[in-house]
């Protein structure tokens, strides 16, 4: 009924997959992924509402990856909405190592955040 929302067959996937997985709150990702790292717990918190708002990409784990869910999202563009979110910008070469993961754009977004001073 709904397969014609989804413009790839890796889309479908991985949208049929979160509809089974158990709810991630941002408070135990955080716990069981990041506590013990420089990553915060509102950076991980804003890049996942950025995922969740633009991209229907809720419920994420750090293994989820936009790159192969979407083959016609760009990371630049992921990366400039993140980046609106908390006044940062990333430069090319930034964009260039991201591997597409939710993990990467989580760790690059904070790396920012920490050369910003923030």
């Amino acid at each position: 009924m709904f397969d014609n929302l989804f413009t790839n067959s890796n889309e479908k996937a991985y949208f049929d997959s979160i509809a089974k997985r158990e709810v991630v709150t941002d408070d135990s990702l955080y716990r069981d992924r990041y506590k013990d790292s420089d990553v915060t717990r509102d950076t991980c918190a804003r890049v996942r509402r950025v995922l969740c708002e633009q991209l229907r990409m809720c419920n994420t784990l750090p293994r989820d990856n936009v790159a192969t869910v979407f083959s016609d999202v760009c990371i630049g563009e992921v990366c400039f909405e993140i980046g609106e979110e908390f006044g940062i910008s990333f430069s090319d070469s930034d964009v260039h190592k991201i591997d597409g993961t939710v993990d990467s754009l989580i760790r690059l977004t904070q790396r920012q955040l920490e050369r910003r001073g923030g």
